[in-house]
């Protein structure tokens, strides 16, 4: 598996996010291909959003709705296919 530590986080990208201090771990897909007994998110899911874009080691602070989210990008992969 190749690391895309240098790139944006992306469809097909598997990211290690810690939001509001609990850790997840996800693999970015498409709209309408989400799993989450899978561990699949999909690009339109708010929370995906936010750090669409974002690279590795980057935090984030925002307010989705009316909750403070405090998002930190731990690590950016290529998904398993």
């Amino acid at each position: 598996m190749r690391s895309l530590k240098l790139q944006q986080i992306d469809i097909g990208s598997r990211v290690t996010l810690v939001v509001n201090g609990n850790t997840y771990i996800w693999d970015v897909v498409s709209p309408g291909k989400t799993s989450l007994d899978e561990g699949k998110v999909s690009l339109d899911a708010p929370l995906i959003q936010l750090v669409f874009g974002f690279k590795e080691g980057q935090k984030i602070r925002s307010i989705i709705g009316k909750k403070k989210f405090v998002v930190e990008i731990k690590k950016v992969t290529e998904s398993p296919r």
